[in-house]
């Protein structure tokens, strides 16, 4: 999938205390299913990604994100924020400690949570897989 993005340097910003890069990865020609894309904060001192947030065109269920919207009511324009922070690490792997998922509907009222949730992952069990090939 890499060769289908267009990468932009944004510039630089904190994440939990360390400096990190600020990539978008876009989509470099016309959009097709399967194709995600967002921004991604690369730490700095070792290039190892913290952090991603998901452009909301990009999911999978958008059609169903514009629906609501048109539903709430006329003028309304979703903005809906998926974050995954990458916070474990083994073996110079990155694993996510967290997703946070917001789901706002802006319109000239404001803007109005419809959902929010955020997902913790914890107690990592990391172990060994050998294997024995015979002939």
């Amino acid at each position: 999938w890499q060769p289908k993005h267009s990468y932009t340097l944004l510039g630089e910003e904190d994440v939990e205390g360390e400096t990190a890069y600020l990539v978008e990865a876009g989509p470099a020609g016309p959009e097709e299913p399967g194709l995600i894309y967002g921004k991604a904060w690369v730490r700095k001192r070792d290039f190892a990604i913290v952090k991603i947030e998901w452009d909301q065109r990009s999911l999978g269920n958008y059609l169903m994100i514009l629906a609501t919207a048109k539903a709430i009511g006329r003028q309304v324009e979703p903005q809906v924020s998926v974050v995954g922070y990458y916070g474990v690490e083994k073996n110079g792997i990155r694993f996510p400690d967290r997703l946070v998922i917001h789901e706002d509907y802006r319109s000239t009222k404001g803007i109005h949570r419809y959902s929010e949730a955020t997902v913790r992952y914890e107690d990592y069990r990391f172990f060994i897989v050998e294997t024995e090939v015979r002939y």
